[in-house]
């Protein structure tokens, strides 16, 4: 009896030990994703790259959000540039949930006087690393501000690269429902009070009219009455995910919605960015 007993000792902790966590290692791969979806957009036209790389149920603001697929087959590309290179990336412990941010440069018509027009601003993406190992973009954002350079570094980032990367379903459950928690707080006329709380270190604001901006100020609007969570998505790691909003009053054509990534750690849900576009 001894010999079989050791044995099942010796192999238990393989058997139930967490998914190996391989996050670092795909780091690499989530950069190399918008890379490719901004050389794509040079090599083949703006909307059939859009066409190739975002989930067919993913979400774009156009203004409100809508499902990607649909909105591109309903709407055949017009031309013009546009150029992105991501300078931030950060991944979640289960390797295939990540999102990356950067600059936009698009290049328009010609104006009256026979010189084109320029547009600028960040992008915001969230990425789902699919089966077969691709990665489709499944939230396409972003804001619009002054002239800025498409020559960035890049940072990249794996905060939970020790954690497990899946955790118990039940414990999966409780932190959906903590994360809803923590979105309504900041959708209404009082949300902002709690803002601080829920401050990662790291936030960034992404606002029209200006540069994404790290921590709190004042003069930047958090929150705002009038809108409503419509999805949110959470990695089987259970340590980053993202709330997506739209106007409370289902105006189609109107401007107003947010996108949230969140982090969990030690104090529960942590807002890491926060891109918010105020109701007209």
């Amino acid at each position: 009896m001894f010999r079989p007993l050791l044995l099942a000792a010796l192999i238990a902790p393989a058997v139930f030990a967490a998914p190996m966590n391989m996050a670092e290692d795909a780091l690499p791969t989530l950069a190399a994703a918008e890379r490719a979806f901004a050389a794509d957009a040079q090599a083949r036209g703006v909307h059939e790259a859009f066409v190739a790389h975002l989930d067919d149920n993913g979400w774009i603001f156009r203004p409100q959000p809508v499902r990607a697929g649909a909105w591109l087959r309903a709407h055949p590309g017009k031309g013009g540039k546009l150029e992105w290179a991501p300078e931030y990336a950060e991944i979640a412990a289960s390797g295939d949930f990540g999102y990356t941010f950067g600059p936009w440069r698009a290049e328009g018509k010609l104006g009256d006087d026979g010189k084109p027009r320029y547009g600028y601003g960040h992008f915001f993406s969230v990425w789902k690393r699919q089966t077969k190992g691709d990665w489709k973009n499944v939230v396409d954002h972003g804001v619009v501000h002054g002239e800025i350079s498409l020559d960035v570094g890049l940072t990249l980032r794996a905060p939970g690269a020790n954690a497990a990367a899946r955790i118990a379903s039940d414990e999966l459950e409780q932190r959906k429902a903590a994360l809803a928690a923590a979105d309504d707080t900041l959708n209404g006329n009082g949300g902002g009070a709690g803002i601080a709380a829920q401050a990662a270190p790291d936030l960034r604001y992404f606002r029209d009219g200006m540069p994404p901006a790290a921590g709190l100020a004042a003069d930047k609007p958090v929150t705002t009455a009038g809108l409503k969570r419509i999805t949110s998505d959470i990695a089987a790691s259970g340590d980053l995910a993202y709330t997506l909003g739209a106007r409370a009053d289902s105006k189609a054509d109107g401007q107003g919605g947010y996108v949230r990534v969140w982090r969990y750690g030690r104090d529960g849900w942590k807002l890491t960015t926060d891109m918010l576009t105020l109701p007209d």
